[in-house]
């Protein structure tokens, strides 16, 4: 099991570093107001890497690797495996996921190629600059900011612990 689960991770992984780094460079597009080219570019490209790692690694190389090895492999090496029904279960939901999720990156893809999303941003960050607007030539500030409070995912959470 501790092997099987090394390489599930080891597999997994690969495309989670890609996607934290593409998401470095989203953020780092914009940086005192000055926007940066570079960053652009390397997000695009860490978009579509990302999409062809998930592909690769996670639909690819884990079923043809992890579960034909859990499945086929270990009961003719081993007859009585105990759990064996279990943690192949949940293998296969895991591979599972993974489609469920791969479509939706396609479907983002999707989007970008017909024009319908014109940069990759990451819409569930808070923006302060997004809810402080100009009313009658004064600066709006939101009550909860008023008050002290920090608004995180759009949630008011109290500074005091």
């Amino acid at each position: 099991y501790h092997n099987v689960g090394i390489l599930v991770l080891f597999l997994h992984d690969i495309s989670d570093v890609q996607l934290e780094f593409t998401k470095l460079n989203v953020y780092f597009k914009y940086r005192n107001g000055v926007y940066h080219r570079i960053n652009d570019i390397i997000s695009n490209a860490g978009c579509v890497s990302f999409g062809v790692t998930w592909f690769w690694f996670r639909l690819y190389w884990f079923p043809l690797k992890v579960l034909y090895a859990t499945c086929h492999t270990s009961l003719q090496t081993v007859p009585n495996i105990p759990f064996y029904f279990f943690f192949n279960a949940l293998l296969l939901i895991l591979t599972l996921m993974n489609i469920y999720w791969f479509l939706y990156i396609v479907f983002f893809v999707a989007k970008v190629l017909l024009g319908q999303v014109r940069e990759v941003n990451d819409v569930r960050e808070y923006d302060i600059d997004a809810i402080s607007k100009k009313k009658d030539g004064e600066l709006h500030i939101p009550s909860c900011l008023k008050e002290g409070n920090h608004l995180k995912n759009g949630l008011v959470k109290d500074k005091r612990l």
